[in-house]
């Protein structure tokens, strides 16, 4: 039986950072080992060796053979192309594909070429622009979700919001979207508070995430989105929030209150009947109610204020509003009483639009106090005989 031991030495000398093979040796030798026996068959045993890092090889040799490497590629079919980058190692392959990937030669070969790596080479995939459709293709090798030294995913990074759309479109690609990084912040909120999106970008990548179960505003120690809107002054992108549904509008109140002092009357009524259009307007006077009074001392005035325009705009949908209950029974006016906002109880007396409301408005709430027992409950003499009947 005879064994064949067989390498390639060029390869060899190329792993070993050797500057070339000794002048005597061939490009591919062999050694025999011949023994005689009773068997007649041959067995041939090849061992590959591929081009690939060691340690301590410079950079200067790392970009020599990345420079070979590319140029093999060249005008070389995708067959071809496989058959070349078998011959080398998984890190050599991935930083060609870094210095050079806006080559024409890595973008149309990108599938043929990219091993499976936990390398974070999505980022540069992301900065490069690569087309998404080579990334879908690609999604099963690399991490589309890795992070940085920030805990920023891919998605923090894109500058350029047309592909940053393109990305966040794909349903190949699974983006983990309610992700957030070191900031605690989302790449949405993000790229918000950056003021990286114009109006038409924001829309669209808004109404992308909607349907895509994106998270709006998880976190309540936080401003809201709306809040950062207003703050950063593009309220051109109110109108496109304040339609998503699945976003609480009334989380918190500060956009509200911020853009009732600006007092642009024709814009804020605009938003008015924006969210007269969801399908949770019922709540939205009594949700905002309590807010309001706890925090500002012009709650009563405010009130009216959106009061009022909404009975310009729809007086049905104003009853509606009026109208609602909570699961505990209270209404707008139960609030108004606990807080003594009496200009809001006034109105909603005074309109007459509301007089067969009136009975349903001012019953009793499941603890069966009326608002008029919540007035006197919470006036400051019971408070103060409350307190010092505990003392």
């Amino acid at each position: 039986m005879s064994e064949l031991f067989s390498y390639d030495t060029t390869k060899l000398y190329q792993v070993l950072n050797l500057e070339s093979s000794p002048t005597n040796s061939a490009e591919s030798r062999s050694v025999n080992s011949v023994k005689s026996g009773s068997m007649p068959s041959t067995e041939t045993r090849s061992i590959n060796y591929k081009i690939q890092w060691v340690d301590g090889m410079d950079t200067k040799t790392k970009d020599t053979i990345i420079n070979e490497l590319i140029n093999k590629l060249i005008g070389k079919s995708p067959s071809a192309i496989e058959k070349i980058i078998a011959s080398y190692g998984d890190l050599v392959l991935i930083d060609m594909i870094i210095v050079y990937i806006k080559n024409d030669i890595i973008i149309k070969n990108l599938s043929h070429i990219m091993p499976k790596t936990d390398i974070n080479i999505i980022f540069n995939l992301v900065k490069a622009e690569i087309p998404v459709e080579t990334i879908e293709n690609l999604s099963d090798r690399i991490n589309i979700n890795a992070t940085s030294n920030d805990n920023d995913t891919c998605l923090y990074r894109v500058t350029n919001m047309k592909y940053l759309i393109k990305l966040l479109s794909s349903n190949k690609l699974d983006f983990d979207l309610n992700h957030r990084n070191q900031n605690g912040l989302t790449f949405y909120r993000y790229h918000l508070t950056k003021s990286n999106m114009n109006a038409a970008n924001f829309k669209e990548i808004t109404n992308i995430l909607a349907k895509k179960n994106y998270v709006f505003d998880a976190d309540p120690a936080k401003l809201s989105i709306l809040d950062i809107i207003v703050l950063t002054k593009r309220e051109d992108h109110m109108c496109d929030i304040i339609t998503i549904e699945q976003f609480d509008i009334t989380r918190t109140i500060l956009w509200l209150h911020l853009l009732i002092r600006q007092d642009t009357h024709n814009d804020f009524r605009n938003l008015l009947i924006k969210i007269l259009n969801r399908t949770d307007y019922e709540s939205f006077l009594y949700k905002i109610m309590h807010k309001y009074a706890y925090e500002y001392a012009h709650a009563d005035k405010h009130i009216i204020y959106i009061m009022t325009l909404f009975k310009e705009i729809n007086r049905h949908k104003l009853i509606k509003m009026i109208e609602y209950q909570n699961d505990k029974g209270n209404t707008i006016v139960h609030t108004a009483a606990s807080y003594h906002l009496d200009r809001i109880i006034r109105f909603v007396t005074s309109e007459p639009c509301l007089e067969s409301s009136l009975e349903k408005i001012f019953n009793k709430n499941v603890d069966g106090k009326t608002p008029l027992d919540l007035y006197v409950d919470n006036s400051v003499p019971n408070i103060l005989k409350k307190y010092s009947g505990s003392i």
